[in-house]
């Protein structure tokens, strides 16, 4: 189960469902929200994401909770999902498979074991700003203070 706040209103997501909702390249802020049920004083809310293995690690709130982050590990797809409406609102696949996500003060921490790499991109243009050789890294962790 994963929880996002936003300061005013929490929204519990509990499912990811796995569906072909869209293109790679392709936002047209389709909304990802499924079915919500109330469980005991929850909120529960499945989200519909594209592919095929996106990690429970990934969803993450930003710093106004205004949006969260998936990843597709297996394909590199990055997606920053609107909160509380559940839009994708922007997008980009990387093609290259990661193991892991985590925010950091310098952004979004893409772990790629094949090549050794930590991937810091910019959480807004999800553009790379710098790529860090880490030799046998399997994950990367950071605070995003």
């Amino acid at each position: 189960m994963f929880e996002l706040t936003n300061g005013r209103s929490r929204c519990y997501l509990l499912a990811l469902t796995a569906c072909g909702l869209f293109g790679v390249s392709t936002v047209n802020a389709q909304s990802l929200k499924g079915a919500t049920a109330k469980v005991d004083d929850l909120n529960v809310t499945d989200l519909k994401l594209a592919g095929q293995l996106t990690l429970p690690c990934m969803l993450w709130a930003d710093t106004e909770g205004s949006a969260f982050f998936t990843l597709e590990g297996g394909t590199g797809l990055l997606q920053r999902i609107s909160f509380p409406d559940i839009k994708v609102m922007k997008q980009k696949n990387f093609e290259r498979k990661f193991s892991w996500m985590s925010l950091s003060a310098e952004g979004v921490l893409l772990s790629e074991s094949d090549s050794e790499e930590i991937w810091v991109v910019d959480p807004a243009t999800l553009e790379v700003k710098n790529k860090i050789a880490v030799p046998k890294l399997k994950r990367a962790v950071s605070a995003p203070a």
